[in-house]
C-alpha cells in the first residue's frame, strides 16, 4: 500500500524522487562540531563490512481482529562496485532472520510468508542514499518495486543541500503504480526533516535528524479499495563522513476503511488499522 520508509520519505513515507547526482563531499568532525554546513552524501568506505542488528513489529487491526507480526533481522553490508554513473552496488546478506506471528494475542505456529535469512540482494544506492534498484531473490518479496521497498529500511534518503544545525527540508511524496495488474496505488503527501544536532553517536560523529510525515493513500487490490491516510515519524542519525545510519527508528499509523464487493454485488466496508515500528542499529 504506502511505501514505508528508512530513508528520507524513507522509513517514513517514500516519495519518487528525481536522481541527481553530487559527487561526495566530506566535512572533518572538527568542522561539523563547530557549527558549520555539511553536505551529507552516502558514500561507503572500500573492504569495510557494514553489520546491522534490525527488529520490527508490524500491528494489523481489522473490525474486531488484530494481528502482530514481529521481527528481527541481521544483515552484512559491503562495497560491491562503484558505477560509472557515481551509484554504489552493495551486497546486502541476510544473516539471521526471526518471525512471529501472533492473532488476537495468541501465538500462530505458521511459516513466515517472507524468508530472508541466508539471501544476498545487490542494491545500487546513489550518494544521496536513495536505492535506484535492488536485484535478488527474496521468498516472499516480489521483483522491482516490492523488492527495493524491502531494501530501503537499511539506507536513508539525505538532504540535497549542505546543512547545520536547525535546518529543514520538505520532500514532496507524489506516487502512483500499477505492478503486475495486482494493485494499483497513490501516495500523496510530504515529509518535514530538520537537523537537530551534530554530535557522537556510539562512537561515530553524526548528524541527529527527526522527521515527520503525512500522506494520503488510495489503493485497489483483489482485497478490495481502500482509501485512508498514514502519518509517520523518524529520528535517524546519519554518519557525518560516509553518510551511513548509525542508528534509527521510526513508527507509521495508517487508518482508513477497505470496501470489499463479493460475487454476489454485497458491498463490505471494514475499518482497518495498522501500526509499524522499525529500529536498526549499526554493530561495532
Amino acid at each position: 500500500m504506502a511505501r514505508a520508509v528508512s530513508r528520507s520519505a524513507g522509513c517514513i513515507v517514500i516519495s519518487s524522487m528525481l536522481i541527481l547526482l553530487v559527487l561526495p563531499v566530506l566535512m572533518t568532525p572538527a568542522a561539523a562540531q563547530e557549527g558549520e554546513p555539511v553536505t551529507l552524501r552516502y558514500a561507503p568506505e572500500e573492504g569495510r563490512l557494514f553489520k546491522y542488528k534490525g527488529d520490527s513489529r508490524n500491528q494489523m487491526f481489522y473490525g474486531a481482529y488484530s494481528f502482530e507480526t514481529i521481527t528481527g533481522q541481521e544483515v552484512e553490508m559491503s562495497l560491491l562496485d562503484l558505477l560509472e554513473n557515481g551509484n554504489f552496488r552493495m551486497a546486502v546478506t541476510f544473516t539471521k532472520s526471526s518471525t512471529k506471528m501472533l492473532r488476537m494475542g495468541d501465538l500462530i505456529e505458521r511459516d513466515a510468508r517472507v524468508k530472508p535469512e541466508g539471501r544476498t540482494v545487490k542494491v545500487e544506492v546513489d550518494p544521496k542514499g536513495e536505492v535506484i534498484e535492488a536485484l535478488g531473490f527474496i521468498m516472499g518479496v516480489k521483483k522491482g518495486r516490492a523488492l527495493d521497498d524491502y531494501m530501503e529500511k537499511w539506507f536513508f534518503e539525505l538532504p540535497e543541500e549542505p546543512v547545520s544545525k536547525g535546518s529543514t527540508w520538505t520532500v514532496p511524496i507524489d506516487e502512483e503504480s500499477r505492478e503486475d495488474g495486482d494493485e494499483v496505488y497513490t501516495v500523496k503527501g510530504s515529509g518535514e526533516f530538520k537537523l537537530k544536532k551534530i554530535g557522537k553517536k556510539n562512537g561515530i560523529m553524526a548528524a541527529e535528524i527527526e522527521g515527520r510525515a503525512e500522506v494520503e493513500i488510495h489503493s485497489e487490490s483483489l482485497q478490495g479499495i481502500f482509501d485512508g491516510k498514514a502519518k509517520s515519524k523518524q529520528k535517524v542519525y546519519i554518519a557525518i563522513e560516509g553518510g551511513y545510519i548509525v542508528e534509527g527508528e521510526s513508527s507509521t499509523e495508517i487508518k482508513g476503511k477497505m470496501v470489499r464487493v463479493d460475487e454476489y454485488g454485497k458491498e463490505t466496508e471494514n475499518d482497518i488499522t495498522r501500526v509499524e515500528y522499525d529500529k536498526i542499529k549499526l554493530q561495532k
